[in-house]
């Protein structure tokens, strides 16, 4: 009975926080322009991304207890990485949503949010837990997108979503181009978003 109760918790966490990355995604700000901390959605956007990871890790444990039966090894590798990225990544946000604009309002000619925290930059330790949200938070929801694809416990399309949202976030994070990089990561992003938010609808409903 516990374990059903906290699969229908984390389904409701997962679809409201599906719904919050679904949103910030759409209205992603470009992290590639000194202005972006100055933009009036910079914080509200962070704290609602910031909440997404919040919620995303109880509701990746719901997913994991429904479909653990048929996920096998891969599921348990897939929601460990997406875990421990999404808390990692949670940090990461506290830092955009407080800490670079504090560090641009300073600067006499300020720095974009990604060169502010680059290797060089003043802010270089918010650019080593980005590499969590690189090497743990996208695979692992991959992977969880492909062992939903699999299992066909729960609805096939919502891992498809999640899985090829996450993948065009991977590859925006290598784009040539910034404006390449910003739509495919707006568009992978609410491909993702939607994704998790039906599932979680799938795990609340009990379907």
């Amino acid at each position: 009975m516990q374990s059903k109760s906290l699969i229908r918790w984390g389904g409701m966490a997962l679809l409201v926080g599906g719904v919050l990355y679904t949103i910030n995604s759409f209205f992603y700000t470009n992290n590639y322009s000194p202005k972006a901390p100055f933009n009036p959605l910079w914080l509200s956007l962070q704290i609602i991304i910031t909440i997404f990871y919040a919620l995303s890790t109880l509701g990746l444990i719901g997913l994991h207890l429904r479909q653990k039966d048929k996920a096998g090894k891969l599921g348990l590798i897939g929601i460990i990485l997406a875990i421990f990225g999404s808390a990692i990544t949670f940090v990461t946000s506290l830092g955009f949503a407080f800490v670079i604009p504090a560090v641009a309002a300073q600067q006499a000619n300020p720095l974009s949010p990604i060169d502010l925290s680059s290797p060089t930059g003043p802010l270089a330790w918010i650019g080593v837990l980005m590499w969590a949200w690189l090497l743990a938070f996208i695979p692992g929801y991959i992977l969880t997108g492909i062992v939903t694809i699999r299992t066909r416990i729960l609805p096939r399309w919502a891992g498809i979503f999640v899985s090829v949202g996450m993948i065009l976030i991977f590859v925006a994070a290598f784009a040539v181009s910034v404006s390449q990089s910003f739509w495919l990561r707006n568009i992978g992003g609410m491909l993702s978003g939607v994704g998790l938010a039906w599932l979680g609808y799938a795990l609340w409903s009990n379907r």
